[in-house]
């Protein structure tokens, strides 16, 4: 099952590096929460699709394709969501390095039925946490993820020259969005939600980040899960 699934990974690494149509969109909060609203609805939509005249093997085939080529459609995708940061506070200052604390608001909420995530963020600092919660929704469980940020090294330099107290700037989260016929042809294809690097930018100007995980590292992280 594992090298199955490192297989998988490996063909989605190279349909993101090959295909001309993964580029990247700039999208604020709103318009992310608003394309998965619809992208979900199209899931609920699929599962509708039915005729009583008809076996109930054959209705889920009817399901499966219409999902299939929708998801087929629309992805492989990648959004760099804009999420404003509402308020700074500067703590005690280190060789040149301050310590940060942003408040914001984001979180991604999906079904867990047909998706899954990655966090494929490098966290050396150890500043970044994934939080996960489940709830349930008119009888379907649904994932929340909330990614969190502790304090950050930013450089003291940079901090005074943007004055981040005032101008508190955004959150850039890379996102990106895949599937995987994991569950085999006949089957609903699922739905890979990836974090993949954060970055705080002020005036345009980055004043803290973390890139994504180098590829060997991420072959070993979803190794050992």
């Amino acid at each position: 099952m594992k090298s199955s699934y490192i297989l998988v990974y490996i063909i989605l690494h190279f349909i993101t590096v090959i295909s001309p149509a993964y580029s990247q969109e700039n999208i604020n909060r709103e318009d992310f929460y608003s394309f998965l609203e619809d992208y979900i609805g199209n899931l609920h939509s699929a599962n509708m699709v039915g005729d009583s005249s008809l076996s109930p093997q054959t209705n889920l085939e009817l399901r499966v394709r219409k999902w299939n080529d929708y998801i087929s459609a629309v992805l492989p995708a990648r959004y760099l969501v804009v999420v404003p940061v509402e308020e700074v506070s500067v703590g005690r200052e280190k060789y040149n390095r301050s310590e940060v604390q942003i408040d914001y608001s984001f979180q991604v909420k999906f079904p867990q039925l047909n998706f899954r995530f990655e966090n494929n963020v490098s966290n050396p600092e150890g500043s970044f946490k994934l939080d996960k919660h489940q709830e349930e929704v008119e009888g379907s469980k649904w994932i929340i993820l909330i990614p969190r940020l502790q304090k950050l090294l930013v450089q003291s330099n940079l901090a005074r020259k943007f004055d981040i107290l005032r101008n508190h700037g955004n959150l850039l989260f890379k996102i990106q969005l895949n599937y995987s016929r994991e569950g085999g042809w006949t089957h609903f294809y699922h739905t890979v939600i990836t974090f993949n690097s954060i970055r705080w930018e002020v005036d345009n100007e980055t004043v803290w980040q973390l890139e994504s995980l180098p590829f060997n590292e991420i072959m070993l992280h979803n190794k050992k899960d």
